[in-house]
């Protein structure tokens, strides 16, 4: 009995020095604190004054499966800043102050599987900079600037389901960002669900959708609903659009055939 009473009191103040979150809400932080936990599991920063998140950052949180920075003024990531982060599946860095993704921001993140972006003012993403995430699965990128995404901006991310493209300044959608010309692997999409609505300057009448049309006619593109699909640039509705699109056998050498 004692030495249950003992064992019971020993589990109580371990939780109680290693808590499994680690929060700092509300502190008007500017900077990554380096006072955490490094046990801590689910770390929040949001709503904080964080504006640079320098190399190594979070180096030593080995343990963190979640990264909540939300609701701070963070400008600028440095490469290696999520260094050490290498068990965490979601980051959390919507409504800051984001206008620019590079190459290699995200690298030490190779097991998230979401990462959550809307809200910034980001107008600018460089190719490679999702490849440092290759399981990630959902990508929120609403409520930004982007006009143009670059060719192969999520090639290589064979686990991707979902991309939230909404209320942007999209004119259109190319196949190419989703495959890299430069090899010769067949690009298999699976279901991936994408927003398009709310770009008020998308050209649905641009042939270069085409792939489009056919991947939601099979299956493999879908819609949230049928207020998510695009807003066309002229008056017709997204599902009355017919595009003279090549004929299928033409339509498979532009696109990347699906490998089942």
């Amino acid at each position: 009995m004692v030495f249950a009473i003992i064992f019971t009191g020993l589990l109580l103040q371990i939780n109680l020095t290693y808590p499994d979150d680690c929060q700092r809400r509300n502190l008007n932080l500017d900077k990554v604190p380096k006072d955490l936990d490094p046990l801590c599991e689910n770390v929040i920063l949001e709503h904080n004054h964080i504006k640079l998140l320098p190399e190594g950052s979070f180096v030593y949180l080995k343990n963190c499966k979640t990264l909540n920075l939300a609701f701070n003024l963070i400008e600028n990531i440095l490469r290696g800043a999520f260094n050490g982060l290498g068990q965490v599946t979601e980051v959390r860095l919507n409504n800051n102050k984001l206008f620019k993704l590079e190459s290699g921001e995200f690298r030490g993140l190779h097991s998230a599987t979401r990462i959550i972006l809307y809200n910034n003012s980001i107008s600018q993403i460089t190719p490679g900079t999702f490849q440092a995430m290759p399981l990630i699965m959902d990508i929120f990128l609403e409520d930004n600037n982007i006009r143009y995404l670059p060719q192969g901006v999520f090639a290589q991310l064979s686990h991707l389901r979902r991309v939230q493209l909404h209320s942007n300044h999209l004119k259109s959608l190319s196949w190419t960002v989703f495959a890299d010309l430069s090899t010769n692997i067949n690009w298999h999409p699976h279901t991936l669900q994408i927003t398009l609505y709310r770009n008020p300057e998308f050209n649905c009448r641009n042939v270069s959708l085409c792939w489009l049309k056919k991947g939601e006619s099979e299956g493999w593109i879908t819609w949230l609903g049928a207020n998510y699909q695009p807003n066309c640039q002229t008056s017709i509705e997204w599902s009355e659009v017919e595009l003279q699109c090549p004929t299928r056998s033409k339509l498979q050498s532009i696109i990347y055939i699906r490998n089942m």
